[in-house]
């Protein structure tokens, strides 16, 4: 029986949709997020599609101003049996900012850095990066994932904000 990797994100919270416009008349609201509990992705421990062989779970404190090189392949983070990780294709990553404020943020990309990985941005210049008040979550679950090598291994996840912040990071790959 394989082993089954299992990421399970928690979505609440209500809004409504209206137009302050005035392009339509709405007819009625409905609750974002009624009836969704969850997002769930279950990974298989192998190699093919929707499968992973090494999970990444850490949390990092930010400096204001600086940032955590989430390096995929250099052997200096390890997963969480320990072990040295040499990623060769990344196929999922969760950043979550532990105590979101109006004030805190963070961003994660390629930006320039040393050996930046390009995953899903346009390229890996400097500027490169998306920015998040509260989550990140993107995945490439197909056989080939996002390719890890030594000269493209890191995503940079940076604290533009005035104060240091703690941030959840989780990462799974082959």
């Amino acid at each position: 029986m394989a082993t089954t990797f299992a990421l399970e994100l928690n979505v609440t919270g209500n809004g409504s949709l209206k137009d302050d416009l005035g392009v339509w008349a709405p007819t009625g609201s409905f609750d974002i997020g009624t009836g969704v509990d969850k997002i769930q992705i279950l990974l298989e421990d192998g190699v093919g599609d929707n499968a992973a062989k090494v999970l990444y779970v850490s949390r990092q404190t930010i400096n204001a101003g600086a940032s955590f090189a989430l390096n995929l392949f250099g052997g200096t983070l390890t997963d969480f049996r320990g072990t040295a990780i040499n990623l060769t294709a990344l196929k999922g990553v969760l950043v979550v900012l532990r105590a979101p404020t109006s004030a805190t943020r963070f961003t994660i990309g390629p930006d320039g850095g040393a050996t930046p990985l390009q995953a899903w941005f346009n390229s890996t210049a400097a500027g490169q990066k998306t920015t998040h008040y509260h989550f990140c979550l993107e995945t490439m679950p197909w056989t080939a994932g996002w390719p890890v090598v030594a000269a493209n291994d890191c995503l940079y996840i940076g604290n533009p904000s005035a104060t240091a912040i703690e941030v959840d990071v989780v990462a799974w790959g082959i």
